[in-house]
């Protein structure tokens, strides 16, 4: 685990060397909006599980606490909380089509930015009016462990029995795997007018919030650097602006309170969205 705990170091090292100005730009912005466009709405793409464990903050909570503290309007798309990348990018096209703001700032989490992949590989035209979307610890190339948790190992066909007590049917993970050929293996292409904020997390074995967090970690780690469910790798092959978090994990759990680095990302991202630096 050593040397997990090194190569995760010297790989947020990287990412803030690469991704320095807009790390600097986040850092220096304010709390509030200086200003705040008519007709704009934070719109949340939850992660999977979202109805089924809410606590995690997988249905965007957060977020929302933040945008009704700006006096910004708040959606959620009514994505499935265990539906397949096809169902749920349905969905999001025709909530993006029916929307009556002028002005989108697009939320994802986790398999929510799975989601948000799928459906722009199917119709790039359905998201004219976002301006930014902030990917916060986005499965935007899957995970390993989707292969894991539907074996026939112990720990997982425990985890899987678990799950069905509380109604939940966790063959959805087949869409979130990451292997060659797998439903996620193609490239994410943004359209020109579209900025793209990925928030991640950079943690070691010792910030692992619970027991199950700390075997996914250990069992993640057999691939290298990871947040608990992504390998930390894929994230210098996305477009966008990457903002690493050192010692958060996957869902943003993490020391201290996050609501600062939320209230100041959004701030960054509203601006953006009328003509701001983002580019910086």
């Amino acid at each position: 685990m050593t040397g997990v705990a090194q190569a995760t170091r010297q790989l947020y090292a990287r990412v803030r060397e690469s991704h320095d100005l807009f790390i600097r730009l986040v850092d220096a912005a304010p709390r509030t909006p200086r200003s705040l466009p008519a007709g704009t709405v934070v719109a949340i793409a939850p992660a999977a599980l979202y109805k089924q464990y809410r606590r995690s903050d997988a249905d965007g909570r957060r977020i929302r606490e933040v945008a009704d503290k700006f006096g910004l309007a708040t959606e959620t798309m009514p994505l499935k909380p265990i539906g397949s990348l096809d169902e749920n990018a349905s969905m999001i096209l025709r909530w993006l089509h029916g929307c009556q703001y002028d002005n989108i700032v697009l939320v994802s989490l986790s398999k929510g930015s799975s989601d948000v992949k799928k459906a722009l590989a199917i119709d790039c035209e359905a998201f004219r009016k976002v301006s930014v979307w902030i990917s916060v610890g986005g499965l935007l190339d899957g995970t390993p462990l989707a292969r894991w948790v539907l074996s026939n190992e112990r720990l997982p066909a425990a985890f899987r029995a678990l799950h069905r007590i509380r109604g939940v049917d966790l063959r959805f993970f087949e869409d979130v795997d990451r292997r060659t050929g797998g439903p996620l293996d193609f490239e994410l292409v943004l359209p020109p007018h579209l900025r793209l904020i990925h928030i991640v997390g950079y943690p070691l074995l010792e910030h692992a919030s619970n027991w199950l967090s700390r075997v996914l970690y250990r069992k993640l780690s057999e691939d290298g650097p990871n947040d608990g469910f992504m390998l930390l790798e894929d994230v210098s092959r996305w477009p966008g602006a990457v903002y690493p978090v050192w010692g958060a994990d996957h869902y943003f759990r993490m020391a201290g309170d996050p609501k600062g680095l939320l209230e100041r990302v959004l701030c960054v991202a509203v601006e953006a969205g009328v003509g701001g630096g983002l580019d910086a």
